[in-house]
């Protein structure tokens, strides 16, 4: 037996959803980084999945793997932010933010789904980027 939709429950699971879902820890970045001799890898590779799954901010973890440490950490840390920097410069759909401030700036200039947000407030260990990307078929 099933039971009829609340309608003030299904108004506020669309309000809640209107800016697409939040993924707080994708592990994005890694990828980049291996696909460095690549251009437009996240627009191409990245891209259609999100917007399918109504994503709307990302949080890009930094992961490094094992065969790095500890020599190489730092540097290919680095370079995966540089990476993730050089593909959002690439295509009008992503952009970085780094507070909620700047997410919003984003969405008033037309950016919906999804925006990569870069936090300053997380602990050093675990840094991640919020990210948000541009569409002329969504709304804000």
């Amino acid at each position: 037996m099933t039971t009829a939709p609340n309608p003030a429950v299904e108004a506020r699971i669309d309000q809640l959803h209107a800016h697409g879902m939040v993924d707080m820890h994708f592990d994005m970045l890694m990828d980049l980084y291996d696909k460095r001799a690549r251009t437009g890898v996240l627009e191409a590779d990245y891209l259609p999945d999100l917007e399918h799954g109504g994503v709307g901010i990302l949080g890009a973890a930094i992961y490094i793997e094992d065969k790095y440490l500890p020599e190489q950490a730092l540097r290919v840390a680095l370079a995966q932010v540089a990476r993730l920097y050089t593909e959002v410069d690439q295509t009008a759909r992503f952009a970085i933010c780094r507070s909620h401030a700047a997410i919003v700036a984003a969405r008033a200039a037309g950016w919906s789904t999804p925006t990569p947000c870069w936090s300053a407030r997380t602990p050093r260990t675990a840094r991640s980027t919020a990210t948000s990307t541009r569409s002329s078929t969504w709304s804000s």
